[in-house]
């Protein structure tokens, strides 16, 4: 919506589904104002994934050592183990790390009904533990509804709420198996894909916006598909006007995790040791090959070298030349009547100011000057001193207006210092 935009501008999207929806928005736009393609040039969209610090989770020689601490710490069962070919005791942790909202993220209750399907499936009941582990509001009761609600079907579900980074580690050691239904249209990337991967564990997801891209389905872990609607025209008009917690929760509610395949995918898993294993290594491989920060940032110096290197045309370099943003606000235009008058209607009448009492002390030396932080910048005291000299006598406003100053170079510089030394006293109208 800004004719400063040129061919060579881009704007990144995290996923192919974000691409989708950011090309989709310029469409819209486009169409709703009236914006033609010549006038109005539609930067590029790009796609560029986000990475991770595979540092900063725990490598397969760690993760056995502190998977085990950390699961010694909660309370957790033991690692299950493979022992001549049969499956020892132990205790399969599936965690989710995630903001714990129904509102801004997922809801877990569809989650904890496929679990309890996945048991008519061969999963055994106690054979395993559901982790939550992310942020949550202070005065967010969701914890406390899933547990009750975990309780009830005899699930064991524990909790780990705004964990540190070296806990957030400790936790991706300590799993067996990452899931994360995501149905919120909020979630555009799936960072915490990245995290479970480059700790090499298989991923349970859902088949659904940056999921797509980063989980490939029966290789790094397994897809779960969705169902939207046909149109959210009730959802569209509400949002409006409705809070946005509200629209997100009535889209996400409409969006269908389906729950067979969920459960066949918790069960599957959960029952075989050695495809979690194959998938949770190809997994790591695969995130360090493509999405540790290392290899996203070449990418974007790739871009950015494209980009600068792209010729625009002369007619296209002079319009950008003029163009000032559309949301930018000279305000006095815009609120110029809220003063009896104005600096410039001031010099045309010739007004004259000088030194005050205060100002004349601060020159020499007897005051101080209080300058606030966040001015710093445009008051400089050798300029404030220069122009306390210059109007030691009575002077025309339009004359100190333009005396040479260290620093500023326009007209806007230094009318700030004039006005404020006449706000401070410091100068005073003859």
């Amino acid at each position: 919506m800004w004719s400063g935009v040129s061919s060579k501008d881009a704007v990144v999207a995290t996923s192919q589904a974000g691409l989708a929806v950011v090309s989709n928005m310029y469409a819209t736009l486009r169409r709703n104002y009236d914006l033609s393609e010549d006038q109005f040039i539609a930067p590029q969209v790009k796609f560029l994934p986000l990475g991770v610090d595979p540092e900063a989770m725990p490598n397969p020689e760690e993760k056995s050592k502190l998977g085990a601490a950390k699961r010694k710490e909660l309370g957790l069962g033991n690692f299950l183990r493979k022992t001549d070919g049969a499956q020892a005791d132990g205790e399969i942790i599936f965690l989710l790390f995630a903001r714990l909202s129904y509102l801004s993220k997922m809801d877990l209750l569809p989650l904890l009904r496929a679990f309890k399907r996945a048991e008519s499936l061969g999963l055994a009941p106690g054979s395993y533990r559901l982790l939550l582990a992310g942020w949550q509001d202070e005065d967010d009761c969701f914890a406390e509804e899933i547990k009750g609600f975990a309780k009830n079907l005899g699930i064991k579900c524990s909790f780990v709420l705004r964990p540190d980074h070296k806990e957030r580690k400790a936790l991706y050691a300590a799993a067996d198996i990452f899931i994360s239904p995501s149905d919120n249209l909020q979630e555009t990337f799936g960072l915490t894909i990245l995290e479970a991967a480059v700790s090499s564990l298989p991923i349970i997801a859902s088949d659904f916006d940056g999921y797509k891209d980063l989980v490939i389905h029966g290789q790094t872990g397994l897809l779960t598909p969705t169902l939207g609607p046909a149109s959210t025209l009730d959802t569209d008009v509400r949002s409006s006007f409705a809070p946005a917690g509200e629209y997100h929760l009535r889209l996400a509610q409409q969006c269908v995790v389906e729950q067979a395949p969920l459960a066949a995918a918790i069960a599957t898993l959960a029952l075989d040791h050695d495809l979690r294993c194959r998938m949770g290594e190809t997994a790591r491989k695969i995130c360090l090959q493509e999405y540790s920060w290392d290899k996203i940032v070449v990418r974007y110096l790739d871009l950015w070298d494209t980009s600068a290197a792209m010729p625009i045309s002369r007619e296209e370099e002079s319009r950008l030349r003029g163009a000032t943003h559309p949301a930018r606000l000279h305000y006095m235009e815009i609120f110029g009547g809220y003063y009896s008058s104005r600096l410039a209607e001031a010099c045309k009448d010739g007004r004259k100011v000088r030194w005050s009492r205060a100002g004349e002390a601060v020159y020499r030396g007897k005051d101080n000057l209080v300058i606030y932080q966040l001015i710093e910048d445009s008051i400089q005291k050798e300029n404030v001193k220069r122009m306390l000299f210059v109007a030691r006598k009575p002077i025309l406003l339009e004359q100190i207006r333009n005396i040479s100053l260290s620093g500023p170079k326009q007209v806007s510089d230094k009318d700030f210092l004039l006005l404020w030394a006449l706000k401070h006293d410091l100068l005073e109208f003859v």
